[in-house]
């Protein structure tokens, strides 16, 4: 039997008449071709979703840049935590994450997003994953300013969602320099019993975020929601890459030139819009930058750049090992530690040029969204 002897009667002469009309013929392909399409969908469908997925075990996904996710990830914060990560110990790595999210308002949302720079297998991103909501898995190239250029520009184009309110990026550490002032300065080392190496600055052995003495208290008393910008490490004078402990920083009237639009002044003429209320004296200091590669910076204060400023210092550190910009600046200048990366290390010495007031008490200083104001505050370190 035949297709149209199966079709009783009553139908045959419908679907006659249907055909021999143009336009219901055509009307009548795009449903089959409709009808098709939703049946290949159907088929095919559970196929897909039973593909394997990468070979990475853990609680989250694999999105399309070499990111892993929680599965409870959230697609925007108050807070994001960003850590950039080699070969650091993890048990510190853990301590010091927790100190700094218990730092921040318990009633503000915070995400942990680790950039993973190490040789890392399923198992060590798995365990990366356990104390983050994120992690990324990005070359070793550019130290930690690369990696902070490279959490900006990945979010730059969705900033209302991927860069939260308040970015605060850190860096964990062993080994931590102490500069001549606070508790753990050299001489206060010395006091405590730590260890300490043949080095201008003195170092400290400590299990705990790098400069915690400065870090934790400015987390902790400082940082409000109209924070612009704040260094967790001390602050220093400088002057287009010449700072006031007699140190060289190569390229950094260009960073400035980058950034701000305009050559970097070759003195301290910035003005100083506060006046000091102890002494009714104003006195500017010129630019400011500060050590460590770890500060907290807002949406606002990113944004206001533009994405192809932060996008070309970035390929700086993709460049081919022969290129000019590894050929010049310190020692042991390569991709995995170049000059270029110490200067830009947290974009601190970009983000932190502002100007501030002479006095003793000063201990730390923190730019407001409101207005170009500096405000200070002050307490027992001076760094």
């Amino acid at each position: 039997m035949g297709l149209m002897e199966s079709i009783p009667p009553e139908l045959q002469e419908n679907i006659t008449r249907l055909w021999t009309s143009p336009k219901k013929r055509a009307a009548a392909m795009a449903v089959l071709v409709m009808v098709a399409i939703i049946g290949l969908y159907a088929s095919f469908g559970p196929v897909v979703s039973m593909l394997p997925v990468p070979d990475v075990e853990v609680d989250g996904y694999r999105s399309r840049d070499n990111a892993i996710r929680r599965d409870d990830w959230r697609t925007t914060s108050d807070y994001d935590i960003v850590v950039s990560h080699y070969n650091e110990d993890l048990n510190i790595m853990r301590e010091s994450i927790q100190s700094i999210r218990s730092g921040l308002p318990s009633t503000r949302t915070k995400r942990v997003i680790i950039y993973a720079k190490g040789p890392q297998d399923k198992d060590g991103l798995k365990e990366l994953l356990d104390m983050s909501d994120e992690v990324v898995q990005i070359p070793n190239v550019g130290r930690e300013g690369e990696t902070y250029l490279s959490h900006i520009v990945r979010h730059y184009d969705t900033s209302s969602t991927n860069i939260a309110r308040h970015t605060l990026f850190m860096q964990v550490s062993r080994i931590f320099f102490a500069a001549t002032c606070g508790p753990r300065s050299r001489k206060g080392m010395g006091s405590e019993g730590s260890a300490e190496l043949n080095s201008p600055f003195g170092t400290s052995i400590q299990p705990h975020v790098a400069w915690d003495w400065v870090f934790l208290p400015r987390l902790e008393k400082v940082l409000d929601k109209d924070t612009g910008f704040l260094s967790f490490g001390p602050y220093i004078s400088h002057t287009c890459g010449n700072d006031s402990h007699g140190q060289v920083h190569p390229r950094m009237s260009d960073i400035y030139s980058m950034f701000r639009m305009d050559l970097c002044p070759p003195e301290p003429v910035l003005p100083l819009s506060l006046t000091d209320s102890s002494s009714t004296s104003v006195v500017g200091l010129g630019l400011q930058g500060t050590w460590a590669g770890q500060f907290i910076v807002s949406r606002h204060r990113i944004l206001e750049n533009p994405k192809r400023a932060y996008a070309n210092l970035r390929q700086k550190f993709h460049e081919p090992k022969n290129h000019w910009i590894f050929k010049e600046g310190w020692w042991n200048n390569e991709p995995s530690n170049p000059t270029l990366g110490e200067l830009t290390e947290g974009l601190t010495r970009h983000f932190s040029f502002v100007t501030r007031t002479l006095h003793s008490s000063i201990s730390y200083l923190v730019v407001k969204e409101s207005s170009s104001v500096l405000f200070t505050g002050s307490g027992p370190d001076r760094c």
